[in-house]
């Protein structure tokens, strides 16, 4: 592609460029001058990539030339010998769901080359091919408003029960410990007071 600056490649170059089909037949050119775009290319393939490293172009490109026939046809009749009847079809971008014709390779394969995901559960065929001996599953219910309300009631009757059957000992025992209480002041008064006597007599 003449609109790119080419370079020359080494261990750390990450440049990609247009993938192109240049009529070199009849020039032979040396080695550092096979990135060199000039003479302009015959046709330049889209959504393709170059570069010096396989990888950072193969993941720079896309799949765009694959779904027209205009672009296959042009690259077959440049590099393939084959006749046009055996040329290869264009892809059908109708059947895609999540992927453009002009989604880089990099995304799709962080898609794990999966366009569209279809859950079918087939439960017979389960047990059929695996044949377990025990199965478990766990059924997530929601309380619905009348037995809340009811559990409610019910720990309300509870509570009253229990506080009319603690609330008279907790009386009782309230009332023994106040005598108790009582007692012992009054006979600490009363010691103190004969201790006093004594002492003024």
């Amino acid at each position: 592609d003449p609109s790119n600056n080419f370079m020359f490649c080494t261990p750390l170059t990450t440049a990609t460029y247009k993938a192109s089909i240049y009529d070199w037949a009849a020039e032979r050119r040396p080695y550092f001058r096979m990135m060199d775009p000039y003479p302009p290319p015959v046709f330049v393939i889209p959504g393709m990539k170059v570069g010096c490293m396989p990888y950072d172009a193969f993941m720079a490109s896309n799949l765009e030339c694959f779904f027209s026939a205009t672009c296959l046809n042009n690259t077959a009749k440049w590099i393939s010998s084959l006749p046009p009847s055996d040329w290869p079809k264009p892809l059908n971008s109708s059947v895609l769901m999540n992927f453009l014709p002009n989604a880089s390779t990099s995304s799709i394969l962080d898609q794990y080359l999966i366009d569209q995901w279809h859950n079918t559960k087939n439960y017979s065929d389960y047990f059929n091919f695996c044949a377990p001996t025990e199965c478990t599953y766990t059924v997530e219910q929601y309380n619905s408003f009348i037995y809340i309300l009811t559990l409610l009631i019910g720990s309300y009757g509870g509570l009253i029960v229990g506080l009319r059957t603690i609330a008279p000992l907790i009386v009782q025992c309230s009332q023994i410990i106040y005598r108790w209480l009582l007692q012992k002041t009054q006979t600490d008064v009363h010691s103190a007071q004969k201790q006093q006597g004594i002492i003024k007599k």
